[in-house]
């Protein structure tokens, strides 16, 4: 990840512990990969044909899958 990325990530997780803060982890949680699936769906819809949309949202899966077991492993080593 570069630098910019990273802060980018930090701002997201900052405004979800200001969201949990304000109604619980599970709002938080839920209401962010919520919001992430409407925009990543733009995207997707923006760069695909009726020809590779299946492939696209499978792209996108296994990366929110490898993000997730990363994140994971990650946050238990610690």
């Amino acid at each position: 990840m570069d630098e910019k990325f990273e802060e980018v990530v930090d701002q997201y997780l900052e405004k979800a512990i200001e969201i949990e803060a304000e109604t619980s982890m599970p709002q938080a949680s839920s209401s962010m990969l919520f919001a992430t699936a409407c925009y990543n769906a733009q995207s997707i819809l923006d760069k695909s044909s009726a020809k590779n949309l299946e492939a696209n949202i499978a792209e996108y899966i296994e990366m929110y899958e490898d993000m997730l077991r990363n994140s994971i492993e990650h946050y238990s080593s610690k």
